[in-house]
């Protein structure tokens, strides 16, 4: 679907999507990794962005990237954050593999709760002007043996099923996002 998308796109004479992808979201696109939780060589090493620039054979300018893996610290003000950066960088791809984690994530304990905040991740995202990849909610329950997450974090199965719900939802109505 979005390579169907972004051939339209071409085939329209906009600019190439590949042109200037800028990556925004929180640990996965900031490169985080278990043994330096603060950063650090592998860290930068790790970062989505490399990633894309090696897989991506178009011409382009090098991937930017406006991920970290503080996100959960704030996601409200840190998530406008990338997203004026992001949508002030003019991109023509914004890769937000992981940016709704903590939207769902986190310390809002009732499901009504993180339903009301991954509403604000959404509304975020409705200010992305151009083609638009975003992961929707993973299980990451898992997580809570490593000590990366608490369980109180974790939202409940039928809050991220919601979640997900939601996110196609709403790229139903936004043509140019695909969900990941």
């Amino acid at each position: 679907w979005l390579a169907a998308v972004l051939f339209q796109l071409t085939a329209f004479g906009a600019e190439s999507p590949w042109q200037r992808v800028v990556v925004i979201g929180a640990s996965a696109s900031g490169g985080f990794v278990l043994s330096e939780p603060f950063g650090g060589t592998e860290t930068t090493r790790c970062k989505l962005n490399y990633y894309l620039d090696a897989a991506l054979t178009a011409p382009h300018a090098p991937v930017k990237n406006f991920g970290t893996a503080l996100l959960f610290l704030s996601p409200d003000a840190m998530g406008e954050q990338e997203i004026i950066a992001a949508t002030n960088s003019h991109p023509t791809l914004i890769v937000a593999a992981d940016f709704l984690f903590w939207f769902c994530y986190g310390n809002d304990g009732t499901d009504a709760e993180r339903a009301r905040h991954f509403e604000v991740g959404l509304k975020l995202l409705d200010r992305i002007p151009c083609p638009l990849v975003v992961g929707d909610i993973p299980d990451a329950s898992a997580a809570t043996n490593s000590g990366i997450i608490s369980p109180s974090q974790v939202p409940s199965e039928t809050a991220r099923r919601a979640a997900n719900a939601r996110l196609k939802q709403w790229a139903a109505a936004h043509p140019l996002a695909t969900v990941l």
